[in-house]
């Protein structure tokens, strides 16, 4: 029964959102306003007043600085040897528009364009190179210059992992058709 209220009352207060002619941005927050769908301005935090019925929409976004991590990553470096990387990136949204717009979310905007970033340098260098420091900055200036075009700005990337993986020795890989 009791979740029957808490139902009912979500609903209510849904439908009340949608008369409501103002929203509230918070300072760690910024939006867009939507008018029939289409951008019609940026938001900053504060009070906001906007066309109710449905007819505007605000959509908010955090913009607070956030770290995430990627997971390990296996690699071939030119030199044949494989490795494992991991990174942890922070980042904040800068350009609400862009995001907000382009983009579905900031963690996969991160995780891409790390990924690709260390996937494209890690093939083109030794193993030796990978473990120089300049490798670490070269991969953040990259990672920055990636996730900017979608609004989101990379504030620092160093590495939690740069392992090289061995070989167990007696291992046997058997490939073919299970019976």
């Amino acid at each position: 029964m009791l979740s029957f209220f808490q139902g009912l009352a979500e609903v209510l207060l849904n439908i009340g959102s949608w008369f409501l002619p103002f929203s509230v941005l918070r300072e760690y927050e910024g939006g867009v306003l939507l008018r029939l769908g289409r951008f019609k301005r940026t938001l900053g935090p504060g009070f906001v007043w906007h066309m109710p019925f449905g007819v505007d929409e605000v959509l908010k976004v955090n913009t607070a600085f956030d770290t995430m991590t990627t997971q390990d990553q296996g690699f071939t470096t030119q030199d044949g040897v494989t490795v494992s990387v991991s990174a942890a990136v922070g980042y904040r949204i800068t350009d609400v528009q862009k995001f907000i717009v382009e983009v579905e979310d900031a963690d996969t905007v991160v995780i891409d364009a790390t990924a690709g970033v260390l996937r494209q340098l890690a093939c083109q260098r030794s193993w030796e190179q990978l473990r120089a420091p300049e490798f670490e900055e070269e991969a953040f200036k990259l990672v920055r210059k990636r996730a900017f075009r979608y609004g989101v700005t990379v504030d620092s990337l160093f590495f939690r992992t740069l392992t090289r993986l061995g070989v167990r020795e007696g291992a046997i890989l058997v490939l073919g058709r299970p019976n």
